[in-house]
């Protein structure tokens, strides 16, 4: 898995989220990127596609345009 990577397209509404999290088995944090709603959108996201690890956090870089 890339660090600093966009996993998906954005679509109308969506935000630019940064979801930093350590994968399983792993100890060094990485940071991903996904556009979502929200953060619960972004944690679901990372689930659906089978990405596992601990999330420490999920921060907001870009808001969309309402």
């Amino acid at each position: 898995m890339k660090d600093m990577a966009i996993l998906n397209r954005r679509k109308p509404g969506d935000s630019l989220l940064e979801i930093e999290f350590t994968p399983k088995g792993k100890k060094e944090t990485v940071s991903l990127y996904v556009y979502a709603k929200d953060k619960l959108e972004a944690s679901n996201y990372l689930i659906l596609n089978h990405i596992w690890g601990k999330q420490n956090r999920i921060i907001y870089k870009s808001l969309a345009r309402m």
